[in-house]
């Protein structure tokens, strides 16, 4: 791929070099593609053992790891797709970002009294690392400020201490 991080419907260049086990190019071989386990159109390699396809940065919800406007990860699979019997794979994961509003919620206490303050930000992708490097602090990424409608379920969690029976720790030899 061209890159590892990609926003919403950025188009991703997928080149695959494909060589045999005595480096000799894989010329002329049929490839299966898929992108996060779903099929891709077929693509055979060239002269010198080279395909490309383009597939758009997409994140639907079955794809997203976790919620959220973090990046999520997504893999690109080329297998060989010939009756031989030579069997040649390669794996290449990239990210993707779901939205270009990143929003983040603290909780900000004084004394018994608790406010829960959200900013929301556009993502400035101009400071994503360049060179295959990942992103150490996802802050530096906080752009111009964003309006963005905002849902908010809030639920109360409590605890109740239960008192439990004492028991014989066989490693401390002592009932705890």
């Amino acid at each position: 791929t061209d890159k590892l991080y990609y926003q919403p419907e950025e188009t991703i260049r997928v080149q695959v070099e494909m060589s045999l086990f005595d480096r000799t190019p894989a010329a002329g071989m049929k490839l299966k593609l898929s992108a996060n386990g779903e099929p891709v159109t077929p693509v055979q390699t060239d002269s010198r053992g080279a395909a490309s396809v383009t597939l758009p940065a997409r994140v639907t919800r079955q794809d997203r790891t976790q919620w959220g406007w973090y990046p999520n990860s997504y893999y690109i699979e080329a297998e060989t797709d010939d009756p031989s019997d030579v069997n040649l794979s390669f794996l290449k994961y990239v990210y993707i970002f779901p939205t270009t509003v990143m929003m983040e919620a603290k909780e900000e206490r004084q004394g018994e009294k608790s406010d829960l303050v959200i900013t929301a930000n556009h993502i400035d992708f101009d400071q994503i690392p360049g060179g295959g490097q990942l992103i150490q602090d996802y802050k530096t990424l906080r752009g111009k400020p964003a309006q963005a409608d905002v849902t908010v379920d809030l639920h109360k969690v409590s605890y109740t201490r239960i008192e439990m029976a004492p028991y014989y720790d066989r490693y401390t030899k002592k009932s705890i």
